[in-house]
């Protein structure tokens, strides 16, 4: 555990974009025998929520998000490059004549700090990782594959409207024979959505994959191709992605009004949430987009009669996909 006082003492670095500062209070707690894992989730988890909660309440602005993320994220890279300075030679040589896990985060993905965490925390307990980052395309997810030849691959989402992509990143990796493990928020207790999209598993925890890892077999085969009319709706869906979030945008944006703008940028995550929706068969995905569209609106004090010719307007935008106008029309 970390103390309350060293929390806020991290916390004040972080809002002061002191990278510096941050990266000092972390080797403090490292030389007086804080494990990795409490520095992880103590420090940075906890930083990063507190991040994620200020911007969710219209406290802080995206780039000011942005500025306190990549305090944390460059806090994290420093703890790597003090874990590989542990590791004596005989580690070393052995982490690299094993394959590699190659950790990814979705196409289009940008929230790559958990993914970063997961890397750090393996590489602490001797795996050789290949880390890839955010957005990772799927062509670059094959050339990685094809170069490393990893016992796994790890894909973190933290939005539902990333699950589309990390259903192409299954079918990439299990082209290959490549088990495939997925995590982050963007995933269900439950399981649910990972066994849809194919994954040979879900890690709960990020502590759990080191045991998780084990389980797994050597090789898995292709997942096979999604024919149901839901998938079909949800990837036509997300190909129009642009051109139906500019036609919310265009009927939306003339009422004005504050946190009208703030909405509106949310529009491709929504219609993203609706084909992952759709492609998991979980209806539950909708519910919590439309709450929490919502809430930023009502941090934002946009008028609730916007936030209603928003979903009309996207409502309106998937006129020709009638299982998703089944689903906005049951979660409203």
């Amino acid at each position: 555990m970390v103390a309350t006082a060293v929390q806020d003492r991290y916390w004040d670095r972080v809002v002061h974009n002191d990278g510096a500062g941050a990266r000092a209070i972390v080797d403090t707690v490292l030389t007086d025998g804080t494990p990795l894992d409490g520095i992880l989730t103590g420090l940075v988890g906890d930083a990063q929520r507190r991040v994620g909660s200020l911007w969710a309440a219209d406290e802080w602005t995206v780039a000011r998000e942005h500025a306190a993320t990549a305090v944390n994220e460059q806090v994290v890279q420093h703890l790597r490059r003090r874990i590989r300075s542990w590791r004596d030679d005989a580690a070393v040589r052995a982490a690299r004549g094993t394959p590699p896990l190659l950790v990814v985060c979705a196409e289009r993905e940008w929230h790559a700090l958990p993914a970063l965490m997961l890397t750090a925390r393996l590489e602490s307990e001797g795996y050789a990782v290949a880390y890839l980052g955010a957005d990772v395309s799927t062509l670059a997810l094959q050339r990685a594959i094809a170069d490393h030849e990893p016992r796994v691959t790890l894909v973190s989402a933290s939005l539902s409207s990333s699950l589309v992509f990390v259903r192409r990143h299954v079918e990439t990796a299990t082209a290959s024979g490549v088990p495939v493990v997925v995590g982050g928020a963007a995933f269900d207790p439950a399981g649910l959505r990972a066994r849809r999209i194919g994954a040979t598993a879900q890690a709960l925890d990020p502590a759990d994959v080191g045991s998780l890892l084990a389980t797994l077999p050597r090789r898995v085969p292709a997942v096979p191709p999604l024919r149901t009319d839901a998938a079909r709706e949800a990837f036509a869906l997300l190909a129009a992605v642009g051109p139906h979030t500019d036609a919310v945008t265009q009927r939306v944006a003339r009422r004005g009004g504050p946190g009208t703008t703030a909405v509106l940028d949310q529009v491709p995550h929504v219609l993203g949430a609706l084909a992952a929706a759709l492609l998991t068969d979980d209806a539950s995905i909708v519910s919590e987009t439309r709450t929490w569209l919502d809430a930023v609106g009502d941090a934002r004090r946009c008028e609730r009669s916007t936030l209603a010719e928003v979903w009309a307007a996207v409502t309106e935008q998937v006129a020709d996909y009638p299982l998703g106008r089944r689903m906005l029309a049951d979660a409203a």
